[in-house]
This record gives C-alpha cells, structure tokens and sequence, in this order.
C-alpha cells in the first residue's frame, strides 16, 4: 500500500489500507464533509491519465451508483484528484466470503440463504443494465448481521459497453483476460463476448463452492484451470447428500458450457432458492411447528432418531402430540424407537410401497423378503414378532381398510384383500402393477392399476372398476398414483406424474361424484392426510408437512421438513406411512453402495481390477473386450470399463443418464438421458470422441432395449399415458409400433439373427417373457 494514515486525497482522509487487486489499491478512509467512513478504491493511473479510459470510468460510475440495492455496496460517487483518480464506496463491515470458507464449512441454511441474496444482487444489477464480471467470494462480504454484500463492480461493464465492439477493455495486465480464472465462464475464459449470463457462470461456481468447500475447477496453474473450465465438468459427487433436489439442478443450469443451456437469468436462480429455503427451513422451532403457517394449530411433526441400514430396521414413530378427534387414547410425549427384523427377514427392496399404518396406529403392516419370497407381515407396536399374512406371497403396496380389520395389497396381476385376523386372500379385480390404494369407510377402493393409466375404483366386495380419474395427455400425464381418501369420503388425494423428475410431480385432490380436481401443490409424491389439519408428503427424501384445509382443498403457510433420510423409489415411492393420528413407520434410505465387478465364466468367479463404484446395469461389449456400465454414485453415468487395459472412461456427464446398451459393432452406446426433457433417447461414441447425438425427441419417458445385429434397427421401451409401457422399433429414423396393447411391454431384445425380439408383459397378470 502506497498511502499512509493521514493522507489527505480531496475530501478524503485515509485510514488504513483495506487491500490491493488488478484495478488498483482500496483504502478506509473518512469522508471530512460527511462526517462517515467509506472505502476509497484508487485506480490505477493508467485509467485515469487516459482520456478514453477516463471517460468509460465515468460513464461505468454513472451506471454503478444508480444500484441502489440491499445486497450490493453503494457506489458513492468517482473522486478525481491531482494525477489520480478513485471511487468511493460504502464502507461494508464484516468478513469476506473467501475468509469464512477458509475458516469453516457454511451450513446448508447459510449457502442458500446468502445464495440468494448473492443472485438477488445480480438480478438488480442486471436489470440495471450492469454486468460484474468478476463474482467470486473474495468480492463478496457478510455482514455482521449475516447478510450478503457484494462489492467491486470495478470490472462492470454497462449493456451499452458490452455491445460496442470499440469499446477498450480494462485489463489486470497488459494483454490479459479480465476475471479470476476459477469463476471465469468459457467465453470469457477464450476471450470471447461476455453477458450477464457470465455473471449466471460465476454465481453458479460460487455456489458450488458454498456447498462443497471446493472450487468447481481447479488446477495446479491457470492454464490447467482454464482447461478444466472448458473441457471438463465439476465433481458433482462432493455435492452434500443433504443438497435438495432443485439446487442440483439449477446448479447444472447455471455451469452449462453451452451459452443456449445456460440459465439466460440469475432471477431465476434467486427463486428457485428461495423455495428450496422455504422448504429447508421449517417452522419447528422450539418443537412447535407451524406456528407461522397454522397459529392455531400446536400439533408437532415428529422426526425420527433411528435412520439404519435397508433390509434390517423399521424406524418407527409413535407421535403422541397431534390434537386428535377420534376417542383414541392420547399419550403426553413423543416415543421414538426402531424395529429390527430376524436374521432371516429382511425388508423387500422395491420400486412399489411395501408399508402400511393400521388407522389406529397400533400395527403396521409391511413387505418382507424370506428366502426368494415376499409376503405380508403384520408386527403391532407394541412388540413381538411379525405375523406373516396367509396368501400374501408377492405381495406389493399394502394398505389397510378404514377400520382397520383389513389389508388391501398387488399380487399376481390382482387387488386383493386378506382380514388381519387370519383367513383366505379375496381377489376383488384386476390390477397388473398396484401404486398405491386407498379403503374408504364405505368400502369403496381407489387405486393405481399400471403404471401408465389413471386411478380406477371397485367395491371392496369386488365387481368391474371404474374410472376414478382420467389423464390430462394435453399436460403430459402419463400417470396417477398413490391415491389418499380425505376424512368426507368423496374426495381422493393423488399424484399426478408429468414428464421429468417425480419430485417436480403435482398432488391434487379430485371428487368421485363431481369429477372436479383441484392441485394441492408441485413438487411432491405420496400425498397422506392427518386429523390435526396437515398434509404429509414426500419429496427430495425426506417427509414434508403442510397445514391442508380439507373443505377447501387449499395448503396453508410454508412446508416443514418433518421426517429426513426416507427411502425413496426411481418412480417416486416413498416407503413410508402414517395414521390419521400421526403414527409413522418408514423405511431408513441407504445411500448407495460401492460395487465390484465381477466375471462368471460358468461356476469360476473372477473379480475385475476397476475401483469399487455404485455401479448398475452392467453390459459386455459384443467382443468381451469392455463393460458398459452405470455409475450412480451421485447423478447416474455412463462409463465403460475396459478389461485388458484395466481402465474407466466416463461417456455422459450432463444430466441423467440410464440404462446404457451397445451398438450391435460395438463402436456406439445408446442410453437414455433427460437433459433435454423427458427421459430419450441419445447415442455416444463408445471411444468418448466426439459428443452425444440425440436420436428421438418426445414427451414420452423411453429406456433403450436393444439393437438388431445389422445395426438398422433400435427396439425400445416408450411409456404412453393410456397404454402405459409399450415397445417400439427405431429403424432408419422411423419410428415404428410393435407391442402397443394396453398391458404393459417393456425389456424388448433382439435374437441374434434379428427375427425374433423377446420381452416382458403382465398381459396375463403377472409379468411373464414372451
């Protein structure tokens, strides 16, 4: 620092020095006609005795000082004096972002929090016409009071600026590229052009970095950064397991490579962080929740102690502190314990429910897997061993009747029903698949049939189902599940699956007799409703909970996270069940776990050198040379192992990709992806040279079966709204029906010499290869 204290500059007194950067150096300093403390940044003399630069200066403060923002530092004005020049800024108290990551990690309460203050900032900035240019935390400060500011526009440029080609470029050296090479985005990295939009690239590796403690990329020299910047993708991996769902994503907007995939505005950023805020913050203060969203309601969402592996533990939840209208017995306290199963049980790993709450909330029912068998096993909470229920082999997604003697379940292509007491299953209709039932109190069923098709109801006495719902294709439904009868008989809670993830899914309410739906809420599945006035759902795994108005069919307030750490399903189950009274029993999620590989060659086993992975759906290449593989250690890939070299590639690194296949040569892989969508369908080159081409565009959810052995013809597996899992051929760019019927077709496989193609159906109730 060239200044001491006491240096007198105009109206200025300086200090103590603040720091130094490529613009110039900063100072405190004491504005003598104001009587305040500001922060004096002196620019480098090169701007200042440069008549063109000088004029840019100006005409950039002009811009800067009409920000007028809570989140940025107020720019109060451009002080020239003898030989230099500086501007003078609000003086913002507190430590730097970059300092307090050094110091510890931020809690995920804090990153979204200052996150979307940081964006808010942006968003002002920009709607101003100004772009930063050179985000990062070392230009960002919290404040005592927590709060975001960010400081140094010193490298803005105004939208006029940008778009004129003439305009000089202030640089830290000569020749060099403006920014701080770990948040520059690709263009700005080559030199090239910049927007706001690179302002939406440096936010995004901010909040990277917020949540992990990393940089989003990393080298051991600037060219090794700008490298990674350009040619690589962040480690998605460190991202917390805890990170919702939404912020994942916007994150992958904001770091796209590609300018037409980028988030075009930080603003919507901002808002998907606040609703990922609203949601990470629940009203349970002092184990009251709700109180902003229901001031008269005192019922408390209880949360679970036990979260244990899969397959050996219930958590249970006895709630006891939910105001309650039924004759019930109410215990003071809440009671939280954990239920483990024998040695030879084990809970059944599904993609359908496998719990059920008895309405009394004494007893639950649940999947279990002995030996190759599933059935029913009835355990009350009170203790003792679970009961199996007779004719329940194959059972999925149980659900109790509303007096509880009874337990509705899938199997064998049925909706059944067994008494709890003992006796013989009762087949009351057909049902291929089962997502979800519900009993009302005048024996009427509602319930999922298929995956693809909307609820339907019968008699619990049996007799041909009706349809409860029907599928709005014209909004892409493509399926209604897991259906909830509200306490007046009539009106169904469900949810609506739409193409993209389950958690962006719709809950809405629809009346038998009228026909009228009304939506709940976005962004939530398994929909269960409780006596105290709340609505329990799941999203992100984890329980949420919401005060619900069951006359109006309205939500109230803001969503509480309840319940963390609940196993949840790829089509968006939810294991787990509540009472009306607010008993819970769930399943603990797992996070998936490492894997080897291995070769069976008849009854000799041979484990492969690759490193353990969360691998699934591995695929030999036509020459056994490779393995084609899906890695979900985080976001599912695409890799491929290669057995004589004893290496991994990575093939796909944006959005999700599933279900990989070999060409019929070898030479490409076909996987579907959602990066654009639904789930489609998209091929790579198997050497990773070169990029992903799309080979079908549709609002349909489709997975890759097979490709015929002269490589012209692809058969896949396309989900319809109303006859669910159908098979298609891919051949020439055409796209060809081959088993459309209303049963669901999927697994399509191709004989060797193409004739023939082999696949699963449930046309006879259960699934069976054809």
């Amino acid at each position: 620092m060239r200044l001491t204290p006491g240096t007198r500059l105009g109206g200025y007194e300086v200090i103590s020095g603040l720091g130094a950067g490529g613009m110039g150096e900063v100072y405190r300093a004491r504005d003598t006609v104001l009587n305040r403390e500001v922060a004096l940044k002196l620019v480098h003399p090169d701007f200042c005795h440069h008549p063109d630069s000088l004029a840019r200066l100006r005409r950039e403060a002009r811009a800067l000082a009409a920000l007028n923002h809570p989140n940025i530092a107020t720019l109060h004005g451009l002080a020239e004096f003898d030989g230099s020049c500086g501007l003078v800024m609000e003086l913002v108290d507190g430590e730097t972002l970059d300092n307090i990551q050094r110091r510890r990690h931020l809690s995920l309460d804090e990153v979204l929090r200052l996150a979307a203050e940081i964006a808010a900032a942006l968003e002002a900035a920009h709607e101003r016409g100004v772009v930063h240019r050179d985000l990062k935390p070392a230009n960002i400060k919290v404040t005592s009071g927590g709060h975001a500011k960010v400081l140094d526009f010193g490298l803005a440029k105004s939208d006029e600026e940008l778009a004129d080609p003439g305009a000089s470029t202030l640089v830290t050296a000569a020749g060099a590229v403006l920014g701080t090479a770990p948040y520059m985005s690709p263009e700005q990295a080559r030199g090239g052009e910049v927007d706001r939009r690179t302002d939406v690239w440096a936010f995004g590796c901010v909040l990277f970095e917020m949540l992990t403690g990393r940089l989003a990329f990393d080298g051991g020299s600037r060219s090794d950064i700008v490298s990674a910047i350009l040619d690589k993708e962040p480690d998605w991996s460190r991202l917390p397991p805890q990170t919702p769902l939404p912020v994942r994503r916007l994150l992958r907007r904001c770091l796209q490579k590609d300018l037409r995939r980028r988030f075009r505005d930080v603003g919507d950023a901002r808002l998907e962080l606040e609703d990922a805020l609203a949601h990470e913050r629940p009203s349970e203060v002092s184990g009251l929740p709700l109180a902003d969203a229901a001031p008269r309601r005192t019922a408390t969402w209880l949360r679970a102690s036990a979260l244990v592996a899969l397959g050996a533990v219930i958590g249970v939840m006895a709630t006891v502190a939910w105001p309650r209208r039924s004759s019930l017995p109410v215990t003071a306290g809440e009671v939280r314990f954990s239920v483990t199963l024998p040695d030879d049980e084990r809970l059944a790993s599904t993609e359908l429910g496998s719990l059920a709450m008895r309405p009394d909330g004494r007893a639950v029912v649940y999947v279990s897997t002995r030996g190759v068998t599933t059935h029913l096993l009835m355990r009350t909470l009170a203790g003792g061993a679970g009961r199996p229920l007779p004719g329940t082999i194959g059972a999925t997604s149980p659900f109790f009747s509303a007096d509880g003697e009874w337990v509705g379940f899938f199997a064998d292509g049925k909706l059944k029903k067994v008494p709890i007491g003992g006796g013989v299953p009762v087949a009351i209709c057909d049902a291929p698949d089962g997502l979800g039932g519900s009993w009302s109190a005048s024996d009427t069923i509602v319930f999922a049939s298929a995956t693809g098709a909307a609820l339907q109801q019968v008699s619990a006495n049996g007799g041909t189902p009706a349809r409860a719902t029907q599928l709005d294709v014209s909004r892409g439904e493509f399926s209604h599940r897991w259906p909830e009868f509200l306490p007046d008989g009539d009106t169904v809670l469900f949810t609506v699956g739409t193409v993209g993830e389950w958690d962006e899914a719709e809950i809405a309410a629809q009346s038998l007799r009228s026909g009228k739906r009304t939506s709940i809420l976005k962004g939530g599945t398994n929909p269960r409703y409780l006596e105290s006035g709340h609505l329990a759902y799941a999203h992100g795994g984890a329980i949420w909970v919401v005060a619900f108005d069951a006359r109006r069919l309205t939500s109230i307030g803001v969503a509480a996270r309840g319940l963390e750490g609940v196993a949840t399903s790829a089509d968006g189950a939810a294991q787990f069940a509540v009472s009306p009274g607010g008993a819970t029993v769930y399943h603990p999620s797992v996070t998936q776990s490492a894997r080897r590989l291995v070769v069976v060659d008849g009854r000799v086993q041979t484990p492969l050198a690759a490193p353990a992975h969360a691998y699934v759906t591995p695929r030999l290449s036509p020459n056994g040379r490779k393995v084609l593989l899906g890695v979900a250690d985080s976001t599912e890939h695409v890799w491929s192992y290669d057995v004589t070299a004893g290496s991994l590639t990575q093939l796909t690194f944006e959005a999700a990709n599933r279900s990989p296949i070999w060409s019929a040569g070898g030479d490409r892989v076909t996987f579907a992806s959602n990066r654009n969508g639904a789930l489609n369908l998209f091929v790579v080159p198997a050497s990773a040279e070169g990029s992903a081409e799309r080979l079908t565009t549709t609002d349909a959810l489709q997975l890759p079966g097979s490709w015929s052995a002269d490589g012209r013809s692809l058969a896949f597996m396309e989900q319809h709204p109303t006859t669910g899992r159908d098979i298609w051929i891919l051949h020439s760019a055409a796209r060809l029906p081959f088993a459309t019927s209303p049963a669901d077709e999927s697994a399509p496989r191709f004989s060797p010499d193409a004739r023939w193609i082999a696949y699963v159906s449930n046309e006879s109730g259960p699934a069976h290869v054809y």
